[in-house]
């Protein structure tokens, strides 16, 4: 939904079609150029990457990655992309100066404190999205409590909209720049599109709500899991029930 205002007392409404774009700025964090409050220099360009990543990989041009593609991956711990190293690996700068930030700078500068500084920041931003998913927008300011503000604030990032025509007609586009920028871009449509999400009760990953059923599992083998255990249960308890009444 896009609002031009045309007059003071005007708010025109228009519905466009949408376009989100994503291609990852490759290239590295320089360890060694590290500032003194703990912020890595990014050094852009495919020919900067880091090749222990990936020994066998070649240059290649950027390919479009889509925003809730980059999310799904961010947020699972499993997946080969966990750690931040491979994350900007595969999908390029993280996010914006000072967005992934050494905490252990003031301690100990060298390469090895900075990888944990900057690893320990990376999975505070996951824990910090994970969260934000669960609760509505207007809820976010009170993470405040928990997380340092300039994060928190940085989920409210607007997305910068431009217009383009398509055969005569207007189109919005979105360019997401960063890794980050483009996390934050899918939750905010998610919520503009009124999609919810809620975890896992076994295995506790993050599942859309279908509001027209209650669900507890994201899948249909964390559900079937969960009902075995319970069946093993009700029957041990049966069982030991029957030894009392002896």
């Amino acid at each position: 939904m896009s609002h031009i205002a045309n007059h003071k007392s005007l708010v025109k409404r228009l519905s466009l079609p949408l376009e989100v774009h994503f291609f990852p700025n490759h290239g590295s964090y320089d360890m060694e150029s590290m500032s003194r409050y703990g912020i890595p220099l990014w050094r852009g360009g495919i020919q900067n990457r880091h090749w222990e990543s990936d020994p066998q990989g070649e240059w290649e041009a950027r390919e479009e990655i889509s925003p809730w593609e980059v999310r799904e991956r961010f947020l699972d711990e499993g997946d080969d992309a966990a750690q931040w190293d491979d994350f900007t690996y595969e999908f390029g700068m993280f996010g914006r100066s000072g967005d992934l930030v050494n905490r252990r700078a003031d301690k100990r500068r060298n390469d090895l404190s900075g990888e944990i500084g900057l690893e320990e920041d990376f999975r505070q931003w996951r824990e910090l999205l994970r969260t934000a998913m669960l609760m509505p927008r207007n809820k976010w300011h009170t993470l405040e409590k928990r997380f340092p503000k300039y994060k928190v604030r940085r989920l409210f990032y607007t997305p910068q909209f431009t217009l383009r025509l398509q055969d005569g007609r207007p189109i919005a586009v979105l360019r997401a720049r960063s890794a980050l920028d483009a996390i934050l871009a899918s939750l905010h449509l998610d919520e503009l599109d009124g999609i919810k999400f809620q975890t896992c009760v076994r295995c506790g990953e993050l599942f859309e709500v279908d509001n027209r059923h209650v669900h507890k599992f994201c899948r249909y083998e964390c559900a079937h899991y969960f009902a075995v255990k319970a069946s093993r249960a009700r029957a041990a308890l049966k069982k030991k029930r029957k030894k009392k009444g002896r």
